[in-house]
Parts: structure tokens; sequence; C-alpha cells
């Protein structure tokens, strides 16, 4: 594979590692390239794993389907002894349209007093690439509930990729900002809290993310939670 996705993949993860020591999180060699006879394997799931000092799993993943479509999904999750948000980004290229959805957000809404002058530049890079690339979209009431004010949505044509490039970069660049400053967590019920808010969320995402519903595709209704699991909320 190779072009806009691909290019955008590895601009994001060497700005992650400029900043950022991450390495290799180790999963099943069967996990690196998901497919089935299923969709005729027609829809492909390539996913590589890392962790990080503050992350307990970051997930860059490209996907493949019909019609020349291309998908690119960034995940940062952080440790659950830290205070620090999520990363995430979902660009969709199928035919002439691009999908862009990127976001630095308090999945756990726990707060960041010890980001808030980063959270008033990402404010600032919102209004602009939010400007540039045009009215927010609706993904839908369940995913919008998880995003953050300052989250870029938008559908756009293909003049517009290196802007969407430049978006992932920017947010990327400031979420390194944002882990170097981490601070953990010593509050014991704060501890707690969040590892409950965080089975919330994994169960809420079974159900609506576009991602889990794909594995499910492929994989069978059953299997597909079962390696969503695995893969990305244990």
């Amino acid at each position: 594979m190779a072009g806009w996705i691909e290019d955008t993949y590895s601009i994001a993860l060497n700005t992650l590692k400029a900043g950022l020591e991450i390495k290799y999180f180790p999963v099943d060699p069967q996990y690196n390239h998901i497919t089935s006879w299923r969709v005729l394997k027609l829809l492909n799931f390539y996913p590589r794993f890392f962790s990080s000092p503050v992350h307990y799993k970051i997930i860059f993943q490209q996907n493949t389907g019909p019609l020349g479509m291309r998908i690119l999904s960034i995940y940062c999750r952080p440790k659950l002894d830290v205070r620090l948000p999520f990363f995430i980004t979902e660009i969709v290229k199928i035919l002439n349209k691009r999908i862009c959805i990127v976001d630095i957000y308090d999945i756990y809404k726990i707060g960041f007093p010890n980001l808030q002058a980063e959270m008033e530049e990402l404010k600032k890079l919102h209004e602009r690439f939010q400007g540039e690339l045009g009215a927010q979209i609706t993904v839908s009431a369940e995913i919008d509930k998880f995003g953050s004010p300052c989250r870029v949505k938008a559908k756009v044509g293909a003049d517009k990729e290196p802007v969407i490039t430049e978006t992932v970069k920017a947010y990327m660049s400031q979420y390194v900002k944002m882990c170097r400053k981490v601070e953990p967590i010593i509050d014991e019920n704060l501890k707690r809290e969040i590892q409950e808010k965080q089975k919330a969320y994994a169960q809420d995402a079974i159900v609506h993310d576009p991602g889990v519903k794909g594995l499910k595709t492929i994989l069978g209704g059953k299997k597909g939670i079962e390696v969503a699991n695995l893969l990305f909320f244990d």
C-alpha cells in the first residue's frame, strides 16, 4: 500500500516517536492482518500496536476495502494511573470523498489542571483547522457524546487531503506536549472511578464503534467482539 493515507500514517507516527518513547506492544501475530472469507477478503484490517511510559496501548491501524477505500485509525489510550487525555483519529478515503475526525478528549471526565495552557492552544488549532475544512459533520449521537469541543470533524473532497494531514500532525504535536507534562494519579478513589469508566466505555464502544462493527462483519458477532476486547479494550 502506498498513497496519501499511508503518508499521513507515517507523519503521525514519526511525530509521536519524535517526542515520546514508544515500543511495540506484543500481540499474537495473527492480529497483524484481520480478514476472512465472510467478506471475500475484500475488507482488511492492518493494526500495529505500541505502548509508552504513559500509555497502556497505542494503535495505528490501516483498513482497506472495496472501491479503493482506505481508512486510517489512531487510538492512544493512556494508562489508568496518569492524568492524560485520549488521542483519536479516523480518516476515510473512498472515491472522491474524504472524512476526517481528529480529537484529544477527556473520555473519563477527570479534568486536566496541569494542561490548561495546552488546552487553550488546542482550541486555537481547532478554530484554524475546522475553519479550513468547513462545517462539522455529525458522526452519530453515540459516538459524538465522547468527543470534545475541539474535535475536528469534516467531510470534504480530495483537494483537502493536505489540510487533513496537517491537522493530524498538529494535533499529534500538541498531544506530545501534553504527554511530556503528564501527572500521576495518586487518589485511589479516582483510580477506581477511572477503571469503572473504562469498562463502561468499552461496553458502549462494543455496540456503537464503527471499528468494532467492522470486526463483527469480518469475523462474525461473537468472534468480532472477542477480538475487539482483546485488541482495544482489555
